[in-house]
């Protein structure tokens, strides 16, 4: 009869560490020993580029298209109504030299407002600069400090899986009893 606790009991608990390892292994060993190492440890450079690639190319640039988009508007608008104000307030104006100086500042002011709008625009080389940074970032947090973030997001999901590893092992030693007896 004790055998029907004890056999479930201890498949249980190596389902349950069976899975803790697996966890555990996603982060270490931190240096490769006999070519096993950590698969997030091992695979940090490529998991930077592609969080790098997903900020700047989903995030950062889309979010900069909008912007971009609002703020030519707003020149647009800002530089009409200028020109306008300018227009109207020309039909005053008795010397032509009087409205050099007007007309001087609004076109210097469209041009600093276009060279406000091309520091925004995401090109090619801005788009791979960014991603770089932000990947040389991501390498470079500390392998400890890695592995606490990614546990403390997915800690109560790393615990379901090491309970499933339980229940799963429990089973199997449970049927294993029902077979040989």
């Amino acid at each position: 009869m004790l055998n029907y606790l004890i056999t479930p009991l201890i498949s249980a608990s190596i389902g349950y560490l069976t899975n803790k390892i697996a966890i555990t292994m996603l982060f270490r060993p931190r240096n490769s020993i006999f070519g096993i190492q950590g698969l997030f440890i091992k695979r940090k450079v490529d998991l930077a580029d592609k969080i790098a690639e997903i900020i700047v190319e989903r995030l950062i640039a889309a979010g900069l298209d909008q912007v971009t988009s609002d703020k030519i508007d707003s020149v647009i608008t800002d530089v009409s109504n200028d020109m306008s104000r300018t227009i109207i307030a020309g039909s005053g104006v008795s010397d032509q030299a009087e409205l050099e100086p007007v007309v001087g500042n609004i076109i210097k002011t469209a041009i600093y407002k276009s060279i406000a709008l091309s520091d925004v625009n995401v090109s090619e080389a801005n788009s791979g600069h960014m991603r770089e940074i932000i990947k040389n970032n991501f390498i470079a947090i500390d392998n400890d400090e890695f592995e606490a973030l990614v546990r403390a997001i997915a800690g109560k999901e790393f615990f379901e899986i090491e309970l499933i590893g339980a229940i799963l092992g429990g089973l199997i030693g449970f049927i294993n009893i029902l077979i040989t007896n």
